[in-house]
């Protein structure tokens, strides 16, 4: 049992246990050299009388201290009750952590179906162990629901409820949506930015809803870059080796480190130190408002002023549904601010923020210098804005009926131009053929099924989604000689 005070009905007990837990909250506070917020000392105080305990702070709270800091307040306790004779804790006293380390907790996050499953058995454990065992649930992000289900599923009883607002005034809400999924095109002044600056450029967090999204973003960019600027970006998510994991969680939490550009799944950042990170794309809708605020809360963690793009491409939530708050946040027509402070709070309010630095809508409008905005968007937000805006092209496919013959040359010739993009050695190829190419045998398919559509070439871009301009243009080319 975590704390079981004698009930004796004494008030010298009641006033020994409450200096006792206070002193143990110093000892730690003093081990780990670290000075407490006033929400850690909270959650430890209520951990250390025995009650079960919610605790949703925003990231970068510092939540993990919390989970580090209980064994040790309790190993506190436990030789002053040994070294006094009017010990306040019961001689029946133990302490129960279950550890799930970060590195494995990601892993089950990216597999939806396992992270369910062993989720589903911690009220089993709980049932386990004696009533008296205090539980403590932690997250970044809650919802009154979400809160329930979890209160429901860890079995937690009158549990004390410790919440923070996830909602912070230095992050600006940014929505783009990009009509093709040329990604070549849309990171092209990113990579440029990379090979000018190096070192120097501004680091950037580009979150995908995918591991598949994450491999191919960063195989392009690898692509985009010179050999000697690979090392300045990288990627991370559950499958990453675990070396290449702890170089990068070094290299952001140096402000001089090499990684400038992290292609990344939610995986990353929990329990990180970001340091100097004031930019994230979100690449893909997240399925819902948590998933968005944690992603968008690893950044600017000091308080300066950053901007999060959500990057909405054809076919991003493909076998995944929109909760109802983020089709809000994404599709309303106010401010997307007041969305995030209607689900989760009104957050840090302290500051005066300016319609220019809450968000896109606001930006729209926003008449600071009187009847106009005088402050200029960030180079974020201009970069992606110009990237996603989709060219003309005037050529046009002759208006035909094709032949079974330029039928079956169109296949054969699709069929070969992807066999010619695959490595010459294909058993070394990790990722699929599909993502190593970038032209899935399902884009081919549906190519030959509407040959006989008449299509621009802005239509057939916006169709087959291709993953870059470059093979947009030569399968254009290939359908124009055979058909």
């Amino acid at each position: 049992m975590m704390a079981d005070y004698r009930a004796r009905g004494d008030r010298h007990i009641e006033y020994e246990s409450e200096k006792v837990v206070g002193r143990a909250i110093e000892e730690t506070s003093r081990r780990l050299g670290l000075q407490f917020k006033s929400e850690q000392v909270t959650a430890l105080s209520s951990f250390l009388r025995g009650h079960d305990s919610f605790i949703s702070l925003p990231t970068g709270f510092g939540k993990s201290v919390i989970f580090q800091a209980a064994p040790i307040c309790v190993d506190f306790i436990r030789s002053y009750s040994e070294d006094n004779e009017d010990g306040v804790i019961s001689e029946d006293k133990s302490l129960v952590i279950v550890v799930m380390p970060l590195k494995s907790l990601g892993k089950l996050i990216g597999d939806t179906k396992a992270f369910r499953s062993t989720y589903g058995k911690l009220n089993e454990m709980r049932a386990k162990l004696k009533s008296s065992v205090p539980v403590i649930a932690m997250t970044a992000t809650a919802t009154s629901e979400v809160r329930r289900s979890v209160a429901d599923s860890l079995g937690l009883r009158n549990y004390a409820l410790l919440s923070r607002s996830p909602e912070r005034s230095n992050i600006k809400h940014v929505y783009l949506q990009s009509k093709t999924k040329d990604f070549d095109r849309i990171f092209e002044w990113m990579a440029k930015e990379v090979q000018e600056n190096g070192i120097h450029t501004e680091r950037t967090i580009i979150y995908c809803q995918s591991r598949r999204v994450v491999s191919y973003l960063f195989a392009m960019f690898r692509d985009l870059l010179p050999s000697s600027h690979h090392k300045n970006v990288q990627m991370y998510h559950t499958n990453t080796e675990a070396d290449v994991q702890e170089r990068i969680i070094d290299s952001f939490g140096d402000t001089a480190g090499e990684v400038r550009i992290l292609v990344a799944t939610i995986a990353y950042g929990m329990g990180v130190d970001l340091k100097q990170v004031y930019r994230t794309i979100i690449c893909g809708r997240t399925s819902d408002l948590d998933d968005y605020m944690q992603m968008s809360g690893r950044i600017g963690r000091d308080g300066k002023q950053s901007v999060a793009v959500t990057l909405r491409y054809p076919c991003d939530i493909r076998g995944r549904i929109l909760s109802s708050t983020m089709k809000d946040f994404v599709g309303g027509k106010e401010c997307r601010r007041d969305t995030t402070r209607r689900v989760f709070g009104e957050g840090n309010t302290s500051a005066v923020l300016q319609d220019h630095d809450c968000c896109d809508i606001c930006a729209s409008s926003c008449t600071c210098d009187g009847s106009r905005c005088s402050a200029r968007r960030s180079f974020l937000e201009i970069s992606l804005q110009q990237a996603v805006a989709v060219k003309e092209h005037g050529e046009e496919l002759p208006l035909l009926i094709a032949s079974p013959a330029q039928v079956t040359n169109l296949e054969r010739a699709l069929d070969d131009y992807r066999r010619s993009l695959l490595p010459e050695d294909e058993g070394h190829v990790y990722s699929g053929a599909d993502i190593a190419c970038g032209f899935p045998v399902e884009v081919g398919a549906q190519i030959v099924k509407d040959c006989n559509v008449h299509f621009n070439f802005q239509g057939f871009v916006a169709r087959c989604n291709f993953h870059s301009s470059k093979i947009a243009s030569e399968v254009w080319e290939i359908m124009c000689a055979c058909l």
